[in-house]
């Protein structure tokens, strides 16, 4: 017999024995819904359908607080690099879920586009920029990063990190602005 304990909710999980340097699973996989609910998934091999996983296990709390922190937060769009004038293409209203995607779409083309955030830091895994080439396709938008560091704020050596679509890097650094020339 097997007993686990203090096990995570919500979660399905798939017990397997370690035979010959691979995992090999020894059960269905198991939902845990609550501390006394499970349910064995069965799989139905005549009804396949194709899946795509984003998230392995929940948000962390970390990770929940950075994202509450996104709100209020504003995309903007710009002719001139100071963004004197700036114009407001999306606001974060809610707090994001995980790789959100949001129109935009504004009567007017920019030169330079932004992340800008109220609170003085930015905790950003990835912040992508999408825009139409002369053929009307979506294409990610390419340029230089740009930035703005507090003036209290110790330079943070990678804030390129959350631009060039890699999910597994981070900034995270006292910042008001992030985005692309």
């Amino acid at each position: 017999m097997v007993e686990f304990k203090h096990l995570g909710t919500g979660i399905v999980y798939l017990m397997c024995i370690y035979k010959e340097g691979k995992l090999v699973p020894f059960s269905v996989p198991v939902l845990l819904r609550d501390s006394v609910t499970t349910v064995y998934l069965k799989p139905d091999f005549t009804n396949r359908q194709n899946v795509i996983l984003t998230r392995k296990c929940k948000v962390s709390i970390q990770m929940l607080g950075f994202a509450e922190l996104m709100v209020g937060s504003l995309f903007q769009g710009s002719n001139t690099i100071q963004f004197g004038h700036p114009e407001n293409l999306y606001q974060i209203t809610d707090v994001p879920d995980f790789l959100e995607e949001k129109d935009a779409l504004p009567d007017k083309k920019f030169r330079y586009v932004r992340y800008f955030s109220p609170h003085k830091e930015i905790h950003a895994a990835e912040i992508q920029f999408l825009g139409k080439n002369e053929h009307g396709e979506t294409v990610l938008l390419q340029g230089k990063p740009i930035w703005n560091f507090g003036s209290d704020s110790i330079s943070n050596p990678e804030p390129v990190n959350a631009l060039y679509g890699d999910i597994r890097t981070n900034f995270d650094a006292p910042c008001r602005f992030l985005g692309r020339i």
